[in-house]
Formats: C-alpha cells, sequence, structure tokens
C-alpha cells in the first residue's frame, strides 16, 4: 500500500530573514507539539551546505516505469520526490546516488497522460 506524507507550507519570516515550517514533534514526554523547522537557502545559514534543486521529471513517466535518473548527484538524504503534489518519498524502495526506484504499488498508479507532473526536489554539492 502507497504511504502519503503531507508536508506543511513553507513561509519566510521576515524578522529573522529565514524560511519556516510549523511542523509536529514529540516532546520529553512522548506528546505531540508544534515547533518550527528552519530552512537553508543560499543567503541564509542553514545546517547543511550545498545547492537546492528542483527537478521536474514529469517527461521521463512511461507507464509502468518505477527508476528515475537525477541530472546530478544528490547529498544523502536531501531527496523528495513528488507525484502531483503530494509527497511520495516514503514510497522509495531504493536510491543510487543520481536515481531513485519507486514501490511496486506505483507500477500501475503512474502514467504518462497529461496531467501527470513528477518533481524531485534535493540538494547537491556545490
Amino acid at each position: 500500500m502507497a504511504r502519503v506524507n503531507i508536508e506543511r507550507p513553507i513561509s519566510f519570516n521576515t524578522s529573522k530573514n529565514r524560511f519556516e515550517r510549523s511542523v509536529l514533534v514529540k516532546n520529553k514526554d512522548g506528546n505531540l507539539v508544534r515547533d518550527t523547522e528552519i530552512l537553508e537557502t543560499k543567503s541564509s545559514q542553514g545546517v547543511s551546505q550545498g545547492s537546492n534543486t528542483v527537478e521536474n521529471l514529469t517527461t521521463s513517466i512511461e507507464p509502468e516505469k518505477l527508476s528515475y535518473t537525477l541530472s546530478s548527484n544528490y547529498i544523502e538524504n536531501s531527496l523528495s520526490v513528488y507525484y502531483n503534489g503530494v509527497n511520495i518519498t516514503n514510497d522509495i524502495s531504493s536510491k543510487t546516488s543520481n536515481g531513485f526506484t519507486l514501490i511496486s504499488e506505483y507500477r500501475n498508479i503512474i502514467d504518462n497522460s497529461d496531467n501527470e507532473i513528477l518533481l524531485a526536489v534535493y540538494s547537491t554539492k556545490e
């Protein structure tokens, strides 16, 4: 069964000059609490170093295709994949330094109709 990872939108905090996203995390007591995730850009410091890339893989969609190759090698754990706006990163069965393979359940889901969109977002070393 395919899993869905829903992410909250990113916003720019002008008072702190950074991009942020509201997230839910467990506190030390195991309760869910709201926290803030800080996102890196070239003009604001963050935890990782590199360049962020959004790659449109829509033209490489083929019926029953599960493996996709990116134009660059990405930093480990920086890859996120979106299918029609839904984050399907948790449905990746394997990764290479410049690609990924989706779980077999996507074989009959993803097709190359005009309305399908497949995006990969990742960081590369500068």
